[in-house]
């Protein structure tokens, strides 16, 4: 018997070494062969990988954030790989938010199965190609320069017409190129300011963000247009550094472009003391005890 057993126990530990392997945790990887793949084209957003009622489809990162700036080659794409992902029912969506459609997909002895939809086509027994789904958007600024931002795009906020690459600005116009059917968290500053949904024809819808105080953004023309208003501002005692934002600190008057129902944070440097300036849905100013600010009548449109 212990013969028996000695020629049995490098055939058991090897099917012990095969199922640890066959079960391994799933995880985000590199694209590679024969393995589950996504391929987003040049999209700079993020991407999840859920279960089938929408939850983290398995333990550890399942956020996939795309490259932040363009690629050395046009034709260089966002893509990636889920390797050791057990058989079941997934998705894949573009927002932390339950989108109102989203890649639906099947794996059955390792190959996937692509539910019908208009976001995405199978590529293969492993591949689910989302490259020609997305759609434009173009955001008017009004001369906006200040930091702005979509939830979910890595490389931090844009600055006014400035995307690092990640769209494309023309005059005040910025283009985005993002997916339809999903909702996207619009940031003006750091202050959550609207949800954009894009339908499968470009054009776009808003939803008020709750904790928004004003509308700084409407649509007209299939276009996102910010409502802004130029404000000069100075601090009450003459001769005071003072900044904000992404500006150096300086004396005397400014005129920054402001949005609608925003506020931003006005720092003193000589007195070392900080001051909120909130702007109305009208786009006028209040006034703090520091600084005063003054505006033409109204918001641009």
């Amino acid at each position: 018997m212990k013969r028996l057993a000695a020629l049995l126990a490098p055939p058991l530990a090897l099917a012990a070494a095969a199922s640890v392997q066959a079960y391994a945790e799933p995880r985000i990887c590199p694209t590679a062969a024969s393995t589950l793949a996504f391929d987003l084209g040049n999209y700079h957003g993020s991407a999840w990988i859920t279960d089938a009622d929408g939850r983290a489809a398995f333990a550890g990162p399942t956020r996939f954030d795309c490259p932040a700036t363009t690629g050395r080659h046009a034709w260089e794409s966002c893509n990636f790989s889920v390797c050791n992902l057990p058989d079941g029912d997934y998705g894949l969506r573009f927002s932390r938010m339950k989108p109102p459609a989203e890649i639906a997909f099947t794996l059955t002895g390792g190959m996937v199965r692509l539910a019908p939809t208009e976001l995405a086509v199978q590529a293969g027994n492993y591949g689910i190609d989302a490259t020609g789904s997305r759609v434009p958007v173009s955001f008017d600024l009004h001369g906006y320069t200040l930091p702005w931002s979509l939830e979910a795009w890595p490389g931090g906020p844009f600055h006014g017409t400035d995307t690092g690459g990640r769209g494309q600005a023309q005059g005040d116009i910025v283009t985005l190129s993002l997916y339809p059917a999903t909702p996207y968290a619009i940031r003006i500053g750091d202050q959550l300011s609207a949800v954009l949904i894009l339908g499968f024809d470009a054009k776009p819808q808003l939803t008020q963000a709750g904790a928004m105080r004003g509308h700084p953004l409407e649509v007209a023309n299939n276009r996102l247009v910010l409502r802004t208003a130029p404000l000069t501002i100075e601090p009450t005692a003459p001769g005071t550094k003072w900044h904000t934002a992404d500006l150096p600190p300086a004396p005397g008057p400014r005129t920054l472009v402001l949005a609608a129902g925003t506020s931003i944070v006005l720092t003193d440097d000589q007195h070392t003391t900080t001051e909120t300036l909130t702007i109305d849905d009208d786009c006028r100013p209040t006034h703090t005890q520091a600084f005063t600010a003054t505006s033409p009548a109204g918001c641009s449109r």
